[in-house]
């Protein structure tokens, strides 16, 4: 197909950029000629993702769960970069708590890190990219921002309030010169699986690699389509979710059950 959108000299910020999808994908934008802002946490990690990229990308260390951080993103942005043509909301963390766990704090923290630093962030760079009547944001949701999944109650709400901020964007800004994209990954080989305090996944099958994240977002940014699921087949069990009702719920619990630790069957 080739590339539609011009990567060369654009000036994109990755957030949660220093493994998984985020660091996938920063390298994968640095190869077709992006000027880069990697944002994460860990300053060591940052670095040798930034010298993957052979010189195309400057690093931002912030803590996005504390949201008065996102300011020194979007100043950073300016500074190094001169402004924001692509923001990519990758930043997150998994909340895998079942809920007769799970506490308020959790459910903030959650909507912190996973929801309100990529919105604040988004409506920090939106202004000037409405000025310059050109940009691109993109939301790294979750195929558990379309539908719930069994013990992550607090990731399913940020997750959905992603997304659905993402939809009203794209309506709103239609004819704007702006286009919003959301990605839907679903069980991706990532290191957010080793995160401590979480409870066992259900799940214990095959792991999607995180580079097929990257090649979903790479071909939204050139078709300028507005979503998509990866893999793919969860977009046909999103549309059989409301067909099957109540069922879905029944099912998705018998599924945990079946899976869940000795102490909780």
């Amino acid at each position: 197909m080739g590339e539609r959108f011009a990567y060369r000299g654009s000036r994109i910020v990755v957030t949660g950029a220093s493994s998984g999808i985020g660091a996938d994908l920063a390298v994968r934008l640095a190869a077709r000629g992006a000027k880069l802002l990697l944002v994460a946490r860990s300053e060591e990690k940052l670095a040798a993702v930034a010298e993957r990229c052979g010189g195309q990308a400057a690093v931002c260390i912030a803590d996005l769960s504390d949201l008065g951080a996102v300011s020194g993103v979007i100043e950073a942005a300016t500074r190094v970069l001169g402004g924001v043509d692509v923001l990519v909301n990758n930043a997150g963390s998994p909340y895998r708590i079942r809920a007769d766990h799970l506490t308020f704090d959790d459910v903030e923290g959650a909507m912190r890190l996973n929801f309100l630093s990529a919105a604040k962030l988004t409506f920090g760079v939106l202004p000037a990219m409405l000025e310059q009547r050109e940009g691109r944001v993109v939301f790294v949701s979750s195929v558990a921002g379309r539908l719930p999944a069994p013990r992550e109650g607090a990731y399913v709400a940020s997750k959905y309030a992603m997304t659905g901020l993402a939809e009203v964007l794209a309506i709103d800004l239609r004819g704007s010169g702006i286009k919003v994209h959301v990605v839907h990954p679903g069980v991706i080989d990532t290191p957010l699986w080793d995160v401590p305090g979480q409870e066992a996944s259900a799940y214990h099958g095959r792991r999607t690699p995180a580079g097929a994240v990257s090649d979903a977002v790479l071909r939204l940014l050139d078709t300028g389509r507005f979503d998509a699921f990866v893999p793919r087949r969860f977009r046909w069990v999103w549309r059989l979710r409301p067909v099957l009702g109540d069922r879905f719920l029944s099912q998705a619990a018998a599924f945990d059950e079946k899976g869940a630790p000795e102490a909780w069957t």
